[in-house]
């Protein structure tokens, strides 16, 4: 109740540019670097894709992201002997309520 109404969109930033700063800064060695180089590269790409004039540029960039690695894996790796399995539910009912209602609690 106290929180939220102090709370403005340049403290939002502060916090966000001290995690990613905290995040850079305790890394050792040539992973620092590292963290710094994918910290701007994903700040470049952001940058650009919100400069892009589409409706919703985060979904296409979700999209790519997520969708690129299941393609790559497609195109440069051999699935062999996987097969689409059966339709049939292979679950017992107790289970099915079990996880049932822990997916629905969580979500």
């Amino acid at each position: 109740m106290i929180a939220p109404p102090l709370y403005t969109f340049n403290i939002g930033k502060i916090a966000v540019l001290f995690l990613i700063a905290l995040l850079v800064l305790t890394e050792r060695g040539i992973k620092k670097l590292w963290a710094a180089f994918i910290v701007i590269l994903s700040g470049l790409v952001g940058f650009m894709v919100l400069r892009i004039s589409l409706h919703e540029p985060l979904y296409h960039l979700l999209t790519g992201l997520f969708g690129v690695p299941v393609v790559l894996v497609a195109l440069f790796y051999e699935m062999s002997g996987v097969s689409p399995g059966s339709a049939d539910l292979e679950m017992d009912t107790k289970s099915l309520l079990s996880f049932s209602f822990l997916g629905t609690l969580l979500g």
